[in-house]
């Protein structure tokens, strides 16, 4: 027992994987807690807020992050340095445009409108930039350097922060947006409280930053940015288009989410292993193609192979999943959350092969292909999304969207690698063969 427990210790797979489990578990629960407490309305609100938030962070993690965690894994000590400092002071210029731009466009449009469903993310936006940027600049450094107990650590005090903070308050008190607001961008200010007290974030080494560190980054950015926002758009285009539809709006938007939080829950291990799979990848391809794929046929083999039960869950006890996640105030939508949830059951099964796709193209030094690639998946998403919700008003069709755009990807990434590194599709199959036979002989052992 001592032993596997050093072992799992010493495993960044498990780190990470506990980390994205912890954080889940305790957003699951903050999730079930507002869908049953808020109105659709108000839930749809928050919905179209957290969205917006995300694909602007990603627009940051884009420009600087994604770069960063490269040269920072293959970097010596001194350049580990320059580029951590480099990285933080982007961060910063980052909220400060963020900032300048979002407030005066606040007070211009609120001359022309009184309401509207994006004033809250022009106003809380800006402070969300700043109060993360510890946690972010911190998920970084410590993804880059493999320290991912760290980073383990930094995810459930976010997801606990969360529970306590906006679950709470939901649960026992009348809610207001703004309130609501204010302590979800508090809630992602304590997880890097530990960063800022043991400079995991590296706040120490904005001294060393240079224009050269940063120009790299930047150049390595540019692509990176579009990737990383064209990446959120896919997963956020569905909650923006269906807001612009006065016969949808919110209510669709909450509807939606019930069965789409289901995709989150099986990102779990995906977001867990790709965050390992990046650094390893990098350094493999300058051990020889051959390694290079071996990683990633193994890391998109195990994923999948991980996936598949959660998938047969979700099929069979689809209904009620469903009611537990919605509670009685979705149940006249019932039948229509099943049929989106039986089409994305298909995307989540593709789900490892894009990522994976995604992330060889970075560790490959191709971030152009990775930006054809997302490019072309988001106008698919885009096009397919204003048919479904404008001409034939169904969350039906926007489901069948996703994953038609995924389809593309997956065709269209995989044609990239092999293309630089000779990758088989048949060898991915062989190695499924040998990951089943493998736990076939590890159990069959223990039974006897």
């Amino acid at each position: 027992m001592k032993s596997l427990v050093d072992k799992l210790n010493r495993s960044n797979n498990f780190h990470s994987l506990t980390g994205n489990v912890s954080f889940a578990v305790f957003n699951a629960i903050t999730f079930l807690v507002m869908a049953r407490t808020l109105d659709k309305e108000l839930f749809g609100q928050w919905i179209l807020y957290v969205t917006a938030a995300s694909l602007l962070n990603m627009l940051r993690v884009g420009l600087v992050g994604t770069g960063a965690i490269r040269s920072i894994s293959l970097a010596g000590n001194e350049d580990q340095k320059a580029y951590i400092g480099s990285t933080y002071k982007l961060g910063l210029w980052t909220f400060a445009a963020t900032a300048a731009l979002f407030y005066p466009s606040f007070f211009i449009l609120k001359i022309f409108y009184s309401e509207s469903i994006y004033f809250p993310v022009l106003l809380f936006y800006p402070l969300l930039s700043l109060v993360i940027l510890p946690y972010n600049q911190a998920s970084i450094v410590t993804q880059a350097r493999l320290q991912f107990a760290r980073l383990s650590l930094m995810k459930t005090i976010h997801g606990i922060s969360m529970l306590l903070l906006i679950g709470v308050y939901v649960y026992f008190f009348e809610v207001k947006l703004e309130v609501l607001l204010l302590l979800h961008a508090f809630s992602n200010f304590l997880p890097g409280i530990p960063a800022l007290i043991f400079g995991w974030d590296g706040w120490r080494d904005v001294r060393f930053s240079t224009k050269k560190h940063i120009k790299e980054l930047l150049r390595f950015g540019k692509y990176s940015t579009l990737i990383s926002v064209g990446s959120s758009l896919l997963r956020s285009a569905d909650t923006f288009i269906l807001s612009m539809s006065a016969a949808m709006g919110a209510t669709a938007i909450a509807v939606y989410a019930i069965p789409m939080k289901f995709v989150e829950a099986v990102e779990i291990p995906l977001r867990s292993f790709s965050a390992t799979a990046y650094p390893k990848l990098s350094q493999a391809f300058g051990q020889g193609k051959e390694k290079f794929n071996e990683v990633l046929h193994s890391y998109n083999v195990a994923t999948t192979l991980s996936i598949l039960p959660v998938i047969l869950i979700l099929l069979v006890f689809s209904g009620p999943l469903l009611r537990f996640v919605g509670g009685s105030g979705y149940e006249d939508s019932l039948l229509l959350q099943k049929q989106v949830l039986y089409i994305i059951l298909v995307y989540i099964l593709l789900l490892p092969s894009d990522r994976y796709i995604g992330v060889a193209l970075f560790a490959l030094n191709k971030p152009v292909k990775n930006f054809y690639k997302t490019m072309m998946m988001l106008a698919a998403n885009i096009i397919f999304d204003l048919i479904a919700v404008f001409y034939l008003q169904s969350l039906v069709a926007v489901a069948l969207a996703t994953l038609i755009f995924t389809l593309l990807g997956v065709f269209y990434g995989w044609f990239f690698v092999k293309k630089e590194t000779g990758v088989r599709f048949l060898d991915m199959i062989t190695n499924a063969r040998r990951i089943i036979n493998q736990s076939r002989y590890i159990l069959t052992r223990k039974k006897n």
